[in-house]
């Protein structure tokens, strides 16, 4: 057994609510059935090792967009970084940064506590700064606007009056914002209040990022002409011409007070300086630059910029000494900016993370905090409680959209969740774990010695009979049981076959679990519990309908239903064995339905094939619930307020149907 470190943070940011266009439940045809494979393997009884720790936790506030159609609406929370360009230090000390792929603005504090601003008036935003106002300021790429955007996350756009296709954006000498229209060659000028003017120049060509200069002006790169440009307060434009510049793409005042900028295609950094009044440009190629994007005035009296092309961000001072530096956490990177620590921070594009870089070039990486998320469940204390598969973490979210993450070395594949009789969170991870989870984040982690498998790959996990949390083996086809305290057994039967949902049935004394690989459902009578061995008692019922069953549930009339993932349907079976499965064309919303819980009086279920949430009646009458934005749905759990909660593992967010 061993402690880690506890780091706790908090913050308390609202988050944004827009609206959608959704349509009312309807029915669709299923699509083509999906089959799935797996390797055997063969099982032997054991005991757990135990570990526990204190689970890394992060709080922050999700991007919510909530929508409503005729008697239901929707809400889904996302924490996701995707395609970063922008990135700038806030009023508030946090780094900011746009979120192309998702448009979305971006907050994380320098101790990596995420925040995502979502609203339909953002669309592909590229540059950011902070204004002089407080507040944070947005080229908007996609819509031709400027946004603006405070600190709690309350949104303004600017569209019109010469805006085209803004890409970069700076504070002038004039406190007002200035801005670069790539679509009509023109550079643009907002005050805080609103006033729009745009200038036209013959230099004027693709312009891409402006800077003030120390001359009072403001400098910018032409990609289109191969120039760089200067305009002053009044609208006055010039440009300055060289044989090295090619393709120029980031610019920032150097600690000699001369221009440098970024040579994309040249792979080169150049510097702007005048000499007795005259403008003299010099270039450092090699060192290792490649495809330089933005540059920025750094600690160290040096300037910092990206490299894009070679994966590393690299570090030249006034006198030309070029340093570069690599790592894992650095990949394809765009923007970069100093935060309040005193480190570099920096937009990885190829990943989708924001990256830091000390000033010695140590470099980490921020990943997304909702990854993958599979299976869902009500906590109890009234928060959902989420498995991030892929982001190897365990997730929290209240109704309001607040997420903690709460990561820990044990997750490993985390797949299934479900609440103990200890009331307390237990978590079946594919990496041959099981772990028991604290509301305050104390993680216990319950593995088997090497080479026995009496925890392999565990997929889905309930609580039932004894009282015991209950599991199934994927991998070595058997049913596994775990006490609150810790003692772990197993039931094993060669009728069991890649066993996947498990749930206790109505009479609290039984198990029942589908056999994926066998089309059939197991019932498992337990009478007992000798050492590390489950005693009881396996029936197994088929039946033509059987097809793929993934997972199963307790339903109101006091029968067991079950989702067909590969049959595209739902079935029913009594306590006493009566199996129901209508032929897959009555099923004509179903594709892949996944899991499936009984909750409000009728049963509910995920189509991970079309992406929809699915409502089946005892009478088996079936209706479709369809948004743009359900994609890949897991896992699925009431909530409170007659909600129902799903996992999106295909867009890595959590989302709500209120009915």
């Amino acid at each position: 057994m061993r402690h880690s470190t506890t780091r706790v943070a908090a913050a308390s940011l609202s988050a944004l609510t827009v609206a959608a266009l959704v349509t009312a439940p309807r029915a669709v045809h299923a699509s083509a059935m999906a089959q799935a494979t797996r390797t055997d393997l063969h099982v032997v009884t054991a005991l757990a090792r135990i570990h526990t720790s204190r689970a890394d936790i992060q709080r922050f506030p999700s991007a919510a967009h909530a929508v409503a159609s005729r008697g239901v609406s929707w809400a889904f929370f996302s924490t996701t970084i995707r395609a970063p360009t922008g990135v700038a230090e806030g009023p508030d000390n946090a780094l900011w940064f746009t979120n192309t792929g998702n448009n979305t603005i971006g907050r994380i504090t320098t101790n990596g506590i995420q925040s995502h601003f979502g609203s339909p008036a953002i669309v592909q935003p590229e540059g950011i700064v902070a204004g002089p106002d407080h507040a944070l300021w947005v080229a908007s790429t996609g819509n031709s606007s400027i946004i603006r955007i405070t600190v709690q996350g309350f949104i303004s756009r600017f569209s019109g009056h010469g805006i085209a296709n803004p890409t970069a954006i700076t504070v002038g000498p004039d406190r007002a914002l200035w801005f670069t229209n790539s679509s009509n060659h023109t550079i643009g000028r907002i005050t805080t209040s609103g006033q729009i003017a745009t200038f036209h120049g013959a230099g004027i060509s693709f312009p891409t990022a402006i800077t003030p200069g120390p001359d009072g002006a403001l400098w910018f790169t032409n990609a289109g002409n191969n120039t760089i440009g200067r305009i002053t307060t009044t609208g006055a434009v010039s440009d300055f011409r060289g044989a090295g510049i090619l393709v120029p793409s980031g610019i920032a005042v150097g600690p000699d007070h001369a221009l440098w900028f970024t040579n994309t295609r040249g792979n080169s950094i150049g510097r702007i300086i005048y000499v007795k009044g005259d403008p003299v440009i010099t270039y450092v190629s090699g060192h290792g630059i490649s495809h330089p994007t933005s540059i920025v005035l750094g600690p160290g009296h040096a300037l910092w910029f990206t490299n894009s092309g070679s994966n590393s961000i690299g570090r030249i001072t006034a006198q030309a000494s070029v340093s570069i530096f690599h790592g894992p956490g650095v990949q394809r990177p765009l923007g970069i900016a100093v935060g309040h620590d005193g480190a570099l921070w920096f937009a990885n594009s190829a990943d989708s993370t924001i990256g830091r870089i000390t000033s010695a070039g140590a470099v980490t990486a921020r990943h997304p905090d909702i990854q993958y998320p599979t299976a869902i469940v009500r906590g109890p204390n009234g928060n959902l409680w989420y498995v991030n598969k892929q982001g190897n973490s365990v997730g929290e979210i209240t109704p309001s959209g607040m997420v903690t993450t709460f990561t820990d070395p044990s997750f490993l594949a985390p797949y299934g969740i479900t609440v103990g009789p200890d009331k307390n969170i237990w978590v079946a991870s594919a990496g041959s774990s099981i772990e028991r989870v604290t509301p305050l984040g104390d993680v216990t982690e319950y593995t088997s010695p090497f080479g026995l498998h009496a925890i392999f790959s565990p997929q889905y996990i309930t609580s039932g009979p004894g009282p015991a949390i209950w599991y199934t083996n994927f991998s070595s086809d058997s049913i596994g049981r775990i006490t609150t305290a810790g003692v772990i057994s197993i039931f094993t039967d060669i009728r069991i076959k890649a066993p996947t949902g498990i749930a206790a049935g109505p009479d609290g004394k039984t198990l029942w679990f589908c056999n994926f690989e066998s089309d059939t459902i197991g019932r498992l009578t337990v009478t007992s519990v000798t050492g590390s061995v489950v005693n009881g008692t396996l029936a197994i019922f088929r039946g033509s309908g059987i097809v793929g069953p993934m997972d199963i549930a307790a339903g109101p009339d006091g029968a067991m239903w079950f989702t067909n993932f590969n049959g595209n349907s739902i079935g029913r079976i009594t306590t006493a064995g009566k199996i129901k499965v209508p032929p897959e064309g009555q099923f004509t919303p179903l594709d892949m339905p996944d899991d499936i819980i009984s909750a409000y009086g009728a049963l509910w279920f995920t189509n991970y094939g079309n992406n929809t949430i699915g409502r089946i009646s005892i009478s088996f009458k079936v209706a479709e619930y369809l948004h743009l934005r359900v994609s890949s749905p897991i896992g699925i759990a009431a909530g409170p307020g007659s909600t129902l909660w799903f996992t999106n593992a295909g867009a890595d967010s959590i989302g709500f149907l209120k009915l």
